[in-house]
């Protein structure tokens, strides 16, 4: 979240404010929040991220799908940042309560790294439906030494 506020003041000269929502028997959830028309007009409308409550049905943004490799992976990193996961025995997990997102990450690792797995399917507390994709590894390995290295804290470079 410190992160991505400093990317943010740099890129639009405006600082917003980091909070910590503390939740009953989890860990605090941290939350960087600005109001500004302008950057609502460019997220909602320029590059069609829908606003609100969108767990369900959240997916990678077209304007992703369609962009080169290397935004690909940019993307990647991103994702694997603030959504991911890494496996002590190596392994690259993602788990989402959206069946698209998820879809849209198997078909994007198929285009770029031509790595194609298998997505699993759960239902949590007999009710939630949920998606899995795992990459294994070799898999992890192969993606990871592709990946940008400046913020890359597996693969830092000094």
């Amino acid at each position: 979240v410190e992160l991505f506020s400093s990317l943010y003041y740099s890129d639009f000269g405006r600082a917003g404010k980091i909070r910590g929502r503390k939740r009953e028997g989890k860990k605090i959830l941290w939350e960087f929040e600005i109001y500004s028309v302008e950057i609502y007009h460019i997220i909602n409308i320029d590059l069609g991220i829908a606003n609100g409550k969108k767990a369900l049905n959240v997916r990678i943004p077209v304007f992703i799908r369609n962009s080169t490799n290397t935004l690909k992976k940019h993307f990647f990193l991103g994702l694997l940042i603030t959504d991911g996961g890494m496996r002590l025995k190596g392994d690259i997990i993602f788990h989402s309560a959206s069946k698209q997102l998820i879809y849209d990450l198997k078909d994007m690792i198929k285009k770029v790294w031509k790595i194609d797995r298998f997505v699993r399917e759960y239902v949590q507390k007999e009710r939630f439906k949920s998606y899995q994709l795992t990459l294994n590894k070799t898999q992890s390995t192969t993606i990871l030494v592709t990946l940008p290295t400046w913020d890359n804290l597996v693969l830092r470079r000094t």
